[in-house]
C-alpha cells in the first residue's frame, strides 16, 4: 500500500508541473474545447479597457464606445454586462461580431444622481467562440456646483444641406467671481456662442448656443465642446455634441453575401431611399464579380438588383458606386463574401 500511496504520489506531482509548466489548469486537460484559442484571448480583444469621462457637470450626458476587431475565424457573441457601481451604465452595441467586424460597447457615465469621484468595473460576458469575461473600467469626478441642462447638445436627425441650432443652460453655485473665460470646439461646423444671462450672489447662469452649419458631412455628430473657467483647480468641463446629418439618399453601406461557391451565381436587393424623388443616373464596379441593374425612374424608392458571380476562390470584395441626380458625391457601398472552391463530380462511367 505505502508503495502504491508512493507511485500515486509521484503521478499527481509529474501530471500537476506538466499543467503548470503549459500554463493551464489541471481540470483543462479532459476539455480540450477551453484550449482552442490562445490564453487570454477574450482579454487582448480590447486594446484599451480603461476610459476617463475626467471632471465634468451635474447632469451632463457623457458617452464612451469601446471598440474591438474580430480577429478570430468564429463569430464573437456578447451576452452581458454587469457593473460594480450605477454610475456607469453599458450597453452592448453588436451582440454578435463576425470575423472582421468590430464589435462596440457603449458605456454611459450617470451624473445627475451621483456626485464626486466614481468608478465602475464593467464585465461583459463572451459566450462564444468559448466562455470568458472581459474587463473594462471607467471614472470620473462629477461636479457638485455646475449644472447643465439638458445634459447635451442634442441635435437628433437633421438634413444634409441644413442647418440647426441648439442650446444649452449652464448654472454655477460657489463663488461669486466666477466665470466661463472660453469656449472652444474641434468641429469647424459648430460655431459657439456664450452669453451670461444671470449674476445674483454666488447664483450665476450662462446660455451655450451651438449652430450646426449646413456643410456638416453625412454621419454621426459626436464632438466636445470644452469650457474654460477661472477656477484654480477644476479649470474646465466638457459638454457633448451629438446628433446624425442625414445623407439625401440613404442605403446600407456593406452587403454581405456570405459564403459562395465558385462558379454558383447569387442575386441580392440593394435599396436606396429619399425624402425627395430622384433617378438613379450610373452604377459601376470595381470588379468582374459583381453587376448591378437598375431603372431609369424618377421616384423616392429604388431597389438594385445584384447578381454575385464567384470567379474567383478566396474573400471577395468589391465596391458599387452609385450616381443620382441627388447627390453631389456618389454613393459607395462595399460588397464582401467569401468564395469557396468548387466542389468537383465524377461524370457518369468513372
Amino acid at each position: 500500500m505505502l508503495r502504491l500511496s508512493v507511485i500515486g504520489a509521484l503521478a499527481l506531482f509529474c501530471l500537476t508541473n506538466a499543467s503548470a509548466q503549459y500554463g493551464q489548469p489541471i481540470y483543462q486537460q479532459s476539455y480540450p474545447q477551453f484550449t482552442t484559442y490562445q490564453p487570454g484571448w477574450a482579454v487582448q480583444l480590447i486594446q484599451q479597457p480603461k476610459h476617463s469621462f475626467g471632471v465634468v457637470a451635474r447632469g451632463s450626458e457623457h458617452f464612451h464606445v469601446f471598440e474591438f476587431t474580430n480577429n478570430l475565424k468564429s463569430d464573437i457573441v456578447l451576452n452581458s454586462a454587469r457593473v460594480s457601481c450605477v454610475c456607469a451604465t453599458p450597453k452592448i452595441l453588436t451582440p454578435v461580431v463576425k470575423p472582421g467586424e468590430k464589435g462596440q460597447i457603449q458605456v454611459r457615465f450617470n451624473t445627475l444622481a451621483l456626485l464626486g469621484d466614481r468608478h465602475s468595473r464593467i464585465t461583459v460576458t463572451v459566450t462564444s467562440p468559448e466562455f470568458a469575461e472581459v474587463y473594462l473600467d471607467t471614472e470620473g469626478h462629477v461636479r457638485r456646483d455646475i449644472v447643465v441642462t439638458p445634459g447635451q447638445v442634442d441635435f437628433a436627425t437633421v438634413q444634409k444641406g441644413s442647418s440647426a441650432e441648439k442650446s444649452v443652460d449652464i448654472k454655477y453655485a460657489g463663488s461669486g467671481n466666477w466665470q466661463i473665460t472660453k469656449v472652444e470646439c474641434s468641429n469647424p461646423n459648430l460655431e459657439l456662442a456664450l452669453a451670461e444671462t444671470k449674476r445674483e450672489g454666488m447664483r450665476i447662469d450662462y446660455r451655450l448656443s451651438v449652430k450646426l452649419n449646413s456643410s456638416q458631412s453625412p454621419g454621426t455628430i459626436s464632438d466636445q465642446i470644452i469650457l474654460h473657467t477661472n477656477d484654480v483647480v477644476q479649470k474646465q468641463f466638457p459638454v457633448m455634441v451629438s446628433g446624425r446629418v442625414k445623407a439625401l439618399v440613404e442605403t446600407q453601406s456593406v452587403v454581405d453575401v456570405g459564403r459562395m461557391q465558385q462558379g454558383k451565381p447569387s442575386l441580392h436587393r440593394i435599396v436606396l431611399k429619399s425624402d425627395q424623388e430622384f433617378v438613379v443616373t450610373s452604377t459601376q464596379t470595381n470588379g468582374t464579380q459583381v453587376k448591378v441593374k437598375s431603372s431609369n425612374d424618377k421616384k423616392r424608392l429604388h431597389i438594385l438588383e445584384i447578381e454575385v458571380i464567384p470567379d474567383a476562390e478566396g474573400q471577395l470584395t468589391d465596391e458599387i458606386v452609385v450616381n443620382t441626380d441627388l447627390e453631389t458625391n456618389p454613393t459607395k457601398i462595399r460588397v464582401i463574401g467569401e468564395v469557396l472552391a468548387a466542389i468537383e463530380t465524377k461524370s457518369d462511367g468513372q
